[in-house]
C-alpha cells in the first residue's frame, strides 16, 4: 500500500511523522511523500482509497481515480459519495468504520 502526501502538522487528526516512520519501518505502507506525478500514481494503483469523515466538498482525488478507471473505496459521506457510482465505480463504507474499510479493500 502507498500513502501519498505528507502530514499536516496543523491538523490534530493528521498522522504524525513519527507514526509514518513506524508504519514504514513495519512495512505496512510505502511512503513516497508529496508527488507531482499523480497520473503515474493512479496508473500504478489498483484501488484508490479516501476514508474521509469531514467535509471534503467534492474530492478531486476520487473523480480523478474514477476517470482513470481505478476502483475507489471511500466513505458514505457528502462529497465523497457524490464522486462515485456506488458498487459500480467504487465502494462506499460507513464513516469511521475500520472493519468495513478493511473488508472493502
Amino acid at each position: 500500500m502507498r500513502l501519498i502526501g505528507s502530514p499536516d502538522p496543523g491538523n490534530p487528526t493528521s498522522a504524525t511523522q513519527s507514526e509514518l516512520r513506524g508504519w514504514s519501518a513495519e512495512r505496512i505502507v510505502e511512503l513516497p511523500g508529496y508527488c507531482t506525478d499523480i497520473a503515474a500514481q493512479y496508473s500504478a494503483a489498483n484501488i484508490v482509497c479516501l476514508p474521509s469523515y469531514y467535509g471534503e466538498g467534492l474530492p478531486k482525488t476520487l473523480v480523478e481515480a474514477a476517470a482513470c478507471g481505478r476502483a475507489v473505496v471511500t466513505t458514505n459521506h457528502p462529497g465523497c459519495r457524490d464522486a462515485i457510482d456506488s458498487d459500480v465505480t467504487g465502494i462506499l463504507i460507513p464513516v469511521k468504520n475500520s472493519v468495513a474499510l478493511a473488508d472493502a479493500l
